[in-house]
This record gives C-alpha cells, sequence and structure tokens, in this order.
C-alpha cells in the first residue's frame, strides 16, 4: 500500500503565563517531555534576539521519542524581559521516516497574536509528503555537513540567516529516519554547552576564512552536498536510507557510507575485496552495519540491494576473515543459496582463489567451499585449474569422476583418502594406480589390501611399464592367499604380464593352485614364443609340475620344456627363469647345466615307470641324451656333448 499524499504533524505553543509555560497542544505529553520543551523553548542561554529575529531548534523528547521542531520569536509584548513565543512540530517517526524533504515544515511555523490566538495550537497540522523546499546555498550545506559529522563547530561570520536554516533542513532531509531523530541543532549562538551536543555554531569575525584555511575539501563532502541540494532522490540518498537504518554510530557513519557509496557505484562487476575489507574494518561490530554486509555477501534479494555482492574471485578470501555464519549475520543454508547463485565464470574464480585462503578455514570458508564443489559443473572440473584443497573436494563430492581423473595430479595420501568415497571398481583401480606409482606407505599397503585384486591387477600394469613404486613385490606375496585363485585369470594377455604379476607374487609354487589351472589360463603361449618373459612362465610353470608330480602332468611338460631347452641351450633364459630352474631342478654336480638337469627330471620319470613319450618325442634328444633318459648309465660319469644348440620342433 502506497503512503498517503498528506502527513499529520501534532504542534503545541508555549509561551509566557506567569512563567514560560505550554499554552496549547494537539496532543497530549507527558510531565517529562513537558518539561523538557518548556526548558528548550524558552530563551536559549546567551542569546540575543532583536525584535524581528529568530531561530529554530531541534532535537528528540526523552519519554515519548517525538522528534520537537521549534521556533523560537521575542516576545517583547509580554510584561516580563527576555520573553518569547515558541511554536512546536511535533513529529513522529513515522512522519520522519516518511516525509521526503524536512524543509517544507518552515511554511507550518506561525507567530502567535496574542494569548487569545492559544487555541488554534490545539489542531492537528498537514503537510504533503512530496512537497519540496527551495534549494540552499552550497557553500552553506558544505560547512554543515562537513562540521556536524565531524563533531566541530559550524563557524560563521554573521548571524544565522533563512538561508542558512535551509541549508540545515536539507542536510536533515538528506538523513535517513534514525539518524533524523538524533540530528539536533539551534540555529543561534548558545552558551549552553551541556545540551549542544548536536550541530553547533559559533559565530565571529573571519570565522568563514579559518575554517576554510584550516580544513582541507573531502571527496566525501562534495559527494554528501550534491545530494542534500539535489532536488531529485539519488542514489546516494537511497544508499543512506538502506544502509544506514541499522549502523550503530549513525553519526559517526555517515562519512564511512558516503565514501563506501563512492567506491562501490563503480563495481559492476563485484564489490573488491579491499573495498570490502574496507566496510567490514569500518563496521567490525556483528550488530552493525547488518544489512550493508548482507547485501555485500548477496544474503539479500537482489532486487532489494543497492550495492552488488563481493566478486566471486574473493568471496572465499572474505569469509576467511569474516565470521558472518558464527556471527549471526547469515544462516548456513543462506550461505550456501549465495554461493550456488554465482554463474560458472565466479565459480570458477572462485575455487582458483581458494589456494589464497590461509588455512585452518574457518567454518565459513567450510560451508562456501561445500555449496561450491556441490555447485560446480563436470566440466568445470575437468577444465578448471581448480587448486588442490577445492579439487578434492569436488572429487569426494562427485566420485564417478574418479573414474577418469588424471589421477596423476594427485599425491598418494590423497589418493588413499579419495578411495573411502570411490563407488565403482573403475574409480578404485584409477586411485590404485596412483597408489602403486610411490613406494608403499602402511596406508598405501592397507589400501592395497582391502582391494587386493585389482590392486594386482593396476600393479602387473605398472611393473610391464616401469612405473610401480620400489618394494610393493614385498607387499604383493604377502597377498597372495588374497589375490589366488582368482588373481590367475588378470595374467592372461601376453607372456610379459604373466611374467611380471608372477614376479610381484613371488612366484608362489607352495600352496598355489595346481600346475593345470595355471597352464589352463598361462600356458597357451604359441611353441614359436621364446621371449625371456615366456621363459619366466614356462619356468614357474615347470615347476609346479614337479611339485605336482610329473605323471599328472606329462602334456604340460610336453609344451614347457621344448622351449626351455631351447631358451636355457642358447643363453636367452630370463633371471627369474634361470633362478627358478636353479631352484627347482635336481641336481648331483654343480657342474651340470640346466639341460641335463631337466633330462634328469625324465630320466627320474622313466625309471619311476612314468610314460614320458610325449614329452621325449617334443625335444629332439640326441642319441647320447635319449641313452640317458632311458638307460641304466652311471649318470655321475656320463660324459655326453651336447653341441648341437638347435632340433627342429
Amino acid at each position: 500500500m502506497s503512503p498517503p499524499d498528506k502527513l499529520e504533524v501534532d504542534q503545541a505553543l508555549f509561551g509566557y503565563s506567569e512563567g514560560h509555560r505550554q499554552l496549547a497542544s494537539s496532543v497530549s505529553l507527558p510531565s517529562k517531555d513537558v518539561y523538557e520543551l518548556s526548558m528548550r523553548s524558552d530563551l536559549t542561554p546567551g542569546a540575543s534576539l532583536s525584535r524581528t529575529k529568530s531561530y529554530i531548534s531541534g532535537f528528540q523528547l526523552p519519554e515519548t521519542r517525538l522528534y520537537a521542531l521549534i521556533k523560537t520569536w521575542p516576545a517583547p509584548e509580554m510584561p516580563r524581559p527576555g520573553c518569547v513565543w515558541s511554536h512546536v512540530l511535533l513529529l513522529s517517526r513515522s512522519f520522519l521516516t516518511k516525509q521526503v524533504n524536512l524543509g517544507v515544515l518552515v511554511d507550518l511555523f506561525r507567530r502567535p497574536e496574542g494569548r487569545a490566538d492559544a487555541a488554534s495550537y490545539n489542531l492537528t497540522l498537514k503537510v504533503r509528503r512530496m512537497a519540496k523546499s527551495p534549494t540552499s546555498s552550497r557553500e552553506d550545506v558544505a560547512g554543515i555537513i562537513s562540521s556536524y559529522y565531524c563533531n566541530e563547530p559550524v563557524l560563521l561570520n554573521n548571524t544565522p540567516d533563512e538561508a542558512f536554516e535551509r541549508a540545515i533542513f536539507d542536510v536533515w532531509s538528506q538523513q535517513w529516519p534514525r539518524l533524523r531523530s538524533e540530528f539536533s541543532f539551534r540555529t543561534v549562538q548558545s552558551s549552553d554547552a551541556v545540551r549542544d551536543k548536536g550541530l553547533t555554531i559559533k559565530v565571529s569575525s573571519n570565522a568563514r576564512e579559518g575554517a576554510r584555511a584550516d580544513r582541507p575539501k573531502q571527496a566525501w563532502v562534495e559527494a554528501a552536498v550534491d545530494d542534500a541540494t539535489s532536488q531529485t532522490i539519488t542514489s546516494l540518498r537511497r544508499f543512506l536510507w538502506r544502509y544506514g537504518k541499522d549502523v550503530a554510530a549513525p553519526r559517526r557513519s555517515f562519512p564511512h557510507l558516503v565514501e563506501i557509496h563512492d567506491a562501490t557505484s563503480q563495481a559492476r562487476s563485484g564489490v573488491a575485496l579491499a573495498v570490502a575489507e574496507q566496510i567490514l574494518a569500518r563496521f567490525p561490530k556483528a550488530s552493525d552495519a547488518i544489512t550493508l554486509k548482507r547485501d555485500l555477501l548477496g544474503a539479500s534479494p537482489p532486487a532489494l540491494a543497492i550495492i552488488p555482492r563481493a566478486r566471486g574471485s574473493d568471496i572465499l578470501r572474505l569469509l576467511a576473515k569474516w565470521h558472518a555464519v558464527e556471527d549471526g549475520l547469515v544462516e548456513a543454508d543462506e550461505l550456501r543459496r549465495v554461493i550456488a547463485s554465482f554463474d560458472k565464470d565466479d565459480l570458477i574464480a572462485m575455487a582458483e582463489g581458494f589456494s589464497e585462503v590461509e588455512q585452518p578455514v574457518s567454518r565459513e570458508v567450510e560451508i562456501a567451499a561445500d555449496a561450491l564443489v556441490a555447485t560446480l559443473n563436470v566440466d568445470v572440473v575437468e577444465i578448471a585449474n581448480l587448486c588442490k584443497p577445492i579439487m578434492l573436494k569436488v572429487l569426494k563430492h562427485r566420485p564417478d569422476l574418479l573414474e577418469t581423473f588424471d589421477v596423476e595430479r594427485l599425491a598418494q595420501r590423497e589418493a588413499i583418502d579419495l578411495i573411502s568415497v570411490a563407488t565403482s571398481p573403475e574409480a578404485i583401480s584409477n586411485l590404485l594406480r596412483r597408489i602403486l606409482s610411490s613406494p608403499p606407505s602402511e596406508e598405501a599397503s592397507a589400501a592395497a589390501s582391502k582391494y587386493a585384486e585389482l590392486a594386482f591387477c593396476e600393479a602387473v600394469e605398472l611393473s610391464i611399464t616401469g612405473d610401480l613404486g620400489e618394494e610393493w613385490e614385498e607387499v604383493f606375496i604377502q597377498l597372495v592367499d588374497d589375490i589366488l585363485p582368482h588373481g590367475i585369470a588378470m595374467l592372461v594377455g601376453g607372456s610379459d604380464r604373466a611374467a611380471h604379476g608372477l614376479s610381484l607374487l613371488g612366484f608362489p609354487i607352495q600352496g598355489s593352485p595346481s600346475a593345470a589351472a595355471w597352464n589352463e589360463s598361462l600356458g597357451d603361449a604359441s611353441n614359436d614364443d621364446r621371449s625371456p618373459d615366456r621363459s619366466t612362465v614356462d619356468a614357474f610353470l615347470l615347476g609346479l609340475c614337479l611339485r605336482d608330480g610329473v605323471a599328472q602332468t606329462i602334456p604340460i611338460l610336453a609344451q614347457t620344456l621344448p622351449r626351455l631347452r631351447y631358451m636355457a641351450l642358447l643363453d636367452m633364459l630370463s633371471t627369474d627363469a634361470r633362478a627358478l630352474l636353479h631352484s627347482r631342478l635336481p641336481s648331483i654336480s654343480e657342474s651340470w647345466d640346466l639341460n641335463k638337469r631337466m633330462l634328469k627330471v625324465l630320466r627320474k620319470a622313466n625309471r619311476d615307470a612314468i610314460d614320458i613319450g610325449p614329452v621325449v618325442s617334443q625335444l629332439s634328444l640326441t642319441k647320447e641324451e635319449l641313452s640317458y633318459v632311458f638307460g641304466e648309465d652311471d649318470e655321475k660319469s656320463y660324459p655326453f656333448p651336447l653341441t648341437r644348440l638347435f632340433w627342429p620342433w
């Protein structure tokens, strides 16, 4: 509902009647207020009035909190010297809130014709809410503004006239309701220093010249004068009325508000951090300038806010110094909504600025960072140069991103922390790859143990490329029981994969699945695979065959022994294969080579009545070798030569 066109104003008349007293009033006031009016409406101490002069004073009544605006005239017609007439306008807080221009009140003042005229002051007056008064002098307004808000007297070289009074009303009109109520003044020089705690006036010769010389021009004064002398409602006026309403010290805060308006009026992309910090420094108490601070944060509806909110790139750094939630300025949910309302570019800038926030972070920063993380889109996470803390929060909030995230950007401990929120095998495997690329710590080993099979799969890949951290072999040897037998399937895909995987497990011959189970997955290599890695796999399978017994593993031996003999005779065995064969094959003398030790296996099997024909048929043995395998010769002195290095398969 719009305000009424006219507003009511109560009035009262004070004058002489066997003493200075109230003669009429449109409203009944408590005795305390009447006493205050009686004191203030009498001739002020030290004032000297000619018959044609008058002065205006204003102050707030102590009990009803009405504002008393008084015009005082000399009353020489009265029997007592020094008598005065005082017309009092009683202004409610509602009036001070709704009336735009207070200068129009001057036209309501009326000097009574005598005591017989007193009855007319018992009526309520009306004033047009949007009425305007004539513009005052910029010089007078500047003198009043620079003096009052700096708590200094206005220095004049002449008694204040009507032009000066108009300037006071322009300054008063500029003020917001609370400051209007607290504004006290008297347009006459007085010796009543106790009561003159508002605007005071000192009249002396050359006063203005001295004032100009001593007080440098200040930008905030010029801006305030422009507004006070304007015939329209300016942006500064709207700014002062919105943000001045809840400042703790209105008079002292006025210059700061004008300066803040100037600093923020051009901030189209958001209030800079330096300006925001200035606002907090000017109003450090939690209960001071609440509306201004909420608008700075962006907590108020955009339609109401006059200043833009703080820039997205600075908001986290600002919150690091500003306990907005702790102080009750905003609720946590409000702060989350503020963060969510920023656009994509601001969110990116906000995330990138997190690295400049001092650690440990405040509760406000934690709330904002969590809200930021919840708002970021996937593409932002992938393309933005997010600082590490925000990046980790994003990944915790969106664990699905871990499936494809570049884990090289993480430290091992960060990958360990993130694996607890990973929800898919793909994400876990990706993180394990980063964990395994560094040497194992206690936490890293625990993570590998928890996801033993996935960790083993990734470790094999890293071992092949040479990126597996040192000392992981010792960890996986301890995890053999957790990895096998299902882990056998992870070694399928080439001799290199099988060889590296077996090495990681420490070639688990004892306690591992049967040779047949291993051979089903690893023994189907083509006969012409004569790589060192294949020799490692074959040596391991041979060890399993010896463990399980030759009689049960003839088909496997028929595949593995031919390749192993070939690689041994050409000295092409891998280091691991050679070590396996040395540890598993029988031996009588250190001079025996691996070939003879392999034949020794067949010789013993033959003597145990095992049909070794399927194996021997694949070996292309020499006559001497055949004699050794099937004969009864004394093997300690058997001197057959091994000069042929290749036999066709």
